[in-house]
């Protein structure tokens, strides 16, 4: 038996705004990988923000 689930609007806006901190997280990441400030690899998940 599955149960559904109810995600209210507030909820949903959190997520959404936690999607949009990463994504700005990431782009960082990148802009200072670009700049050498960051050493190493660098693999981004542009666009699985919500996995």
């Amino acid at each position: 038996m599955s149960a559904k689930v109810h995600l209210d609007h507030a909820h949903n806006l959190h997520l959404l705004k936690e999607m949009i901190r990463i994504r700005r997280f990431e782009e960082k990441c990148f802009e200072l990988y670009q700049a050498q400030k960051i050493r190493g690899f660098l693999h981004l998940y542009d666009g699985e923000e919500a996995v």
